[in-house]
């Protein structure tokens, strides 16, 4: 009994430590204008909440479907990502991710971050996941370089990364890899997950942001808007004590895809904005305040789609 009751445990800590939800919302611009790239790339204010940038970062992304594109068909999106700090600090993650049906929907994200310790059996051969999506990175961060993003798939160590890749998916379609295995309570056939390969490859240019309220510089009616309930140690420490309030983070993308399985290339520039102060309740009125700055000044759209979808479309992929 006791050995049950700590599986049960152990089970359960899994899915808190690797699912989350989060209340996001993601604009496009009809022109980035000097005054959108300066606001959201450097510092502004909007409905008297202040944004001030204090990072960028590279993303390379790979977008996982089945051949029958049955992730977008279920409005979901599954990547492994490439993050650059830009300090030398370079990490893997692969994240399962639901599509918003509605502006204010919360959305299901399901990470996993272990990706170190996968091993790659092909033809004789045992490499490590991270080198084999090194190689491939790389190789497509060369060709952006160069001019030439949409002719990588003509590379032949490309297709034999694409391989090996699609190899490894489908041997680990079973596994407890926490994605794969909320695609399996999903009910995603054991077959088709087995197909997932990858689909599209990518590069995002990001700029991150603190969207905040300083009390000192304001609306009058934001001045003594109540401190959140996130504790000191995790809100951003510029933005500890009492004259700032930390409401959201916020990211502006300049990406770039390519289709893995044919020609095309689709940019997408946009900006997402996510509700990080607590309840996060009490937060939803300051973000459709936010919202309404981006919309009102910078001519913002809301936009429901992830850049997997988005970019799918673009290249008529899928028509929903």
């Amino acid at each position: 009994m006791r050995t049950i009751f700590a599986s049960l445990a152990l089970a359960l800590s899994f899915a808190v430590a690797h699912a989350q939800t989060e209340e996001q919302r993601k604009y496009v611009f009809a022109a980035l204008t000097d005054t959108v790239t300066t606001t959201l790339e450097g510092s502004g204010q909007l409905g008297g909440l202040s944004i001030q940038k204090h990072s960028t970062f590279e993303y390379m992304d790979l977008y996982l479907d089945t051949d029958e594109l049955d992730l977008a068909k279920r409005q979901l999106s599954l990547r492994i990502r490439r993050r650059d700090y830009g300090n030398g600090t370079i990490e893997y993650g692969m994240q399962l991710k639901s599509e918003m049906a509605a502006v204010g929907d919360v959305r299901m994200e399901i990470d996993e971050d272990e990706l170190g310790i996968q091993r790659i059996y092909s033809r004789g051969r045992v490499l490590r996941l991270e080198a084999v999506l090194e190689d491939l990175f790389l190789r497509f961060q060369e060709a952006l370089k160069t001019g030439s993003a949409d002719a990588i798939t003509q590379q032949p160590e490309v297709q034999d990364s694409i391989e090996m890749l699609r190899e490894w998916l489908a041997f680990k379609a079973d596994s407890p890899i926490a994605p794969l295995q909320k695609l399996r309570h999903l009910k995603l056939p054991l077959a088709k997950r087995q197909s997932l390969r990858p689909q599209i490859i990518g590069r995002s240019l990001r700029s991150r942001s603190h969207v905040f309220i300083d009390r000192q510089h304001t609306d009058p009616d934001l001045a003594q808007f109540a401190a959140s309930q996130r504790d000191s140690a995790g809100t951003p420490e510029r933005l500890r004590g009492p004259r700032y309030v930390w409401t959201m983070e916020a990211s502006f993308d300049r990406a770039l895809f390519v289709n893995l399985l044919g020609p095309g290339v689709h940019e997408i520039s946009e900006f997402e904005v996510e509700n990080k102060y607590l309840p996060h309740a009490h937060g939803s009125p300051l973000l459709a305040r936010f919202e309404d700055g981006l919309t009102s000044t910078l001519g913002a759209q809301v936009n429901l789609d992830s850049k997997y979808l988005q970019t799918m479309k673009a290249l008529g992929r899928v028509t929903h």
